[in-house]
């Protein structure tokens, strides 16, 4: 991570308003990573509930939300909601046993969870669509949906120590193929409610030049501890981000 981003995370927040509404965020393994930094809005004498689980996809927090949304509101009142899902949706782990010898291993690789775009889309849509609809029943409570960051299957099946994970490079581009269309579509949701959320994709971007070459481009994973989740200081850049804008969206 460059002395930039540092000086990003340690630069203090100008903050002097009082929130109203409470944050919440839901999501999985990728808020562990960000806890660390929850300093950031603690320290102006506020916090967020983290509702968090490893693996979780969205059908796994919505029907948490429906058994648990009613006491959030009698808890805190007003409060935003902020979705920050999505992974395990397009990705899922699996398993193989392959025999060496007498004995047999087995080799767990993560893979695209569905064949075709147009239904791994849809299907995410949907998903996005519920909570929407879940959340209409409840006038004090506002939904965020963050952004899916990027992430690739190639480097987490490396780090699995998969075999092959090269042959997941083509896999890793139609996911982030995906991940851009979805994205396009939460920015849709939140932009009718008058939100704009932080762009995650920007913090992976490297820009590259040869001589005698026009500028180029690309996803950059070395922030990522495993290709899927961020290491001490992406995770430090997106918790200023989403404190941000917690900080102004809750007033």
């Amino acid at each position: 991570m460059s002395s930039k981003d540092r000086k990003y995370i340690n630069r203090p927040i100008n903050f002097n308003g009082t929130l109203t509404k409470q944050p919440l965020l839901l999501s999985d393994s990728k808020a562990k990573y960000v806890l660390d930094y929850r300093y950031l809005i603690e320290d102006l004498g506020y916090f967020i509930d983290f509702q968090y689980r490893g693996g979780a996809r969205f059908l796994d927090l919505y029907f948490w939300l429906q058994r648990n949304l009613h006491f959030k509101v009698q808890q805190y009142g007003n409060l935003v909601l902020y979705i920050w899902l999505g992974t395990c949706d397009l990705t899922e782990k699996k398993s193989v046993f392959e025999k060496y010898g007498s004995r047999q291993k087995k080799i767990t690789y993560v893979d695209l969870r569905h064949k075709n775009d147009e239904f791994a889309i849809a299907y995410v849509r949907q998903q996005i669509d519920k909570f929407c609809q879940l959340i209409s029943h409840f006038p004090s409570v506002q939904i965020v949906f963050l952004e899916i960051p990027c992430y690739s299957i190639e480097q987490y099946n490396k780090h699995l120590k998969a075999p092959n994970p090269e042959s997941f490079h083509d896999k890793d581009l139609i996911l982030t193929e995906r991940i851009g269309i979805i994205n396009d579509y939460i920015r849709d949701v939140n932009r009718v409610s008058g939100f704009n959320t932080p762009r995650f994709k920007r913090d992976l971007i490297k820009y590259r030049k040869s001589e005698g070459e026009s500028q180029r481009k690309s996803l950059d994973f070395t922030g990522y501890k495993d290709g899927i989740h961020p290491d001490k200081w992406l995770a430090g850049v997106w918790m200023k981000k989403i404190v941000t804008h917690m900080l102004h969206t809750c007033r």
